[in-house]
């Protein structure tokens, strides 16, 4: 009885790839997205302020690295739709990825991003926040419009 309700209660994550554009939404929370497109990809994320936002979590892995726009690649781009976003992003290389205090596009950018670079983004209601790691500087960058 007892390993049942472990596997009931485990803290295993749900794993999703994503391939083509998505808008998430809280019932997303929790998940781990691994990013696979060879071509530009926007995940959305679901609108801060929203009653049932706060405590919703996000992780997002880069898979397959994305190719250069001049393979007819692109960008993968996470994005808010107000400049919600306050984060860092840290490199292997010690340089820094990227700080932003109102942030609204999360980029894996192409030609810089690696296999494995990773962000993880947390909203507490009112914003965003995120802490990513990548292998070279400017791999992930979060920016304003």
């Amino acid at each position: 009885m007892s390993e049942n309700l472990n596997k009931l209660f485990s803290p295993v994550r749900i794993v999703e790839e994503i391939s083509a554009d998505k808008t998430l939404d809280v019932y997303d929370t929790g998940k781990v997205f691994m990013l696979t497109s060879a071509t530009v990809m926007t995940i959305t994320l679901p609108a801060v302020g929203a009653s049932d936002i706060t405590g919703c979590c996000f992780t997002f892995i880069c898979r397959a690295a994305p190719t250069s726009p001049l393979w007819g690649g692109g960008n993968y781009v996470i994005k808010n739709t107000a400049d919600k976003i306050i984060g860092t992003v840290q490199s292997s290389t010690g340089g820094d990825g990227g700080d932003d205090l109102d942030g609204d596009h999360i980029n894996f950018a192409a030609g810089a991003a690696v296999e494995a670079d990773r962000i993880e983004i947390m909203c507490d209601g009112s914003n965003y926040y995120a802490y990513g790691f990548c292998n070279a500087d400017g791999g992930i960058t979060i920016t304003t419009d």
